[in-house]
């Protein structure tokens, strides 16, 4: 609903665990039935690999995104600064931090020459959401299982564009079920 807000008006859904499942919870929805295509892994193809499926590549950006991401992100805005930047791939990182709850030692052979009680370590992550120039597709084998940090070392190997969009939306993976459960 959030990419048909946006403007989105194709959408295609790589199917393989429980593909029947989702194909008919999503496909006699109304709205969605001009709108939203299927493709089917014959085997698991990994987080990026169903983009090598894609019979014709699109003549716009795709956004990618992963099926268990339930965000607010803009997506419009986030495809306006992938074309600003002018990148091949664009990801949505947020800000996490990890609590450790104990004293981090750092060591040298046996000698400690470090403490830090109870660090708190601030990283950038990504947000499962992407978009990505159609030319990328290219690049993926077809059938082969990627994912997609596999996908985005093929481009940084390649000295291509690859640049981060913050969110600060909200955003939670339901993937996780107390993150499942929080969402409801």
């Amino acid at each position: 609903d959030g990419l048909l807000a946006s403007g989105v008006n194709r959408i295609t859904l790589g199917l393989n665990y429980k593909g029947e499942m989702i194909e008919a919870a999503i496909g006699n929805v109304p709205r969605y039935q001009r709108v939203i295509r299927f493709v089917r892994e014959d085997s698991e193809l990994g987080t990026a690999g169903a983009l090598s499926l894609f019979e014709a590549p699109p003549n716009k950006p795709l956004i990618v995104m992963n099926g268990d991401i339930l965000s607010k992100v803009d997506f419009r805005s986030m495809v306006n600064f992938h074309l600003a930047e002018r990148n091949m791939a664009t990801v949505a990182v947020r800000g996490e931090s990890v609590q450790i709850p104990f004293g981090v030692v750092d060591l040298s052979g046996s000698r400690i020459t470090k403490i830090v009680e109870k660090p708190k370590y601030e990283y950038h992550v990504s947000a499962g959401i992407y978009i990505f120039e159609p030319s990328m597709l290219s690049l993926i084998p077809r059938n082969v299982r990627i994912d997609m940090p596999g996908l985005l070392d093929i481009l940084l190997e390649k000295s291509l564009r690859v640049g981060s969009f913050p969110v600060h939306e909200y955003w939670l993976d339901i993937g996780r079920i107390g993150d499942f459960e929080q969402a409801q």
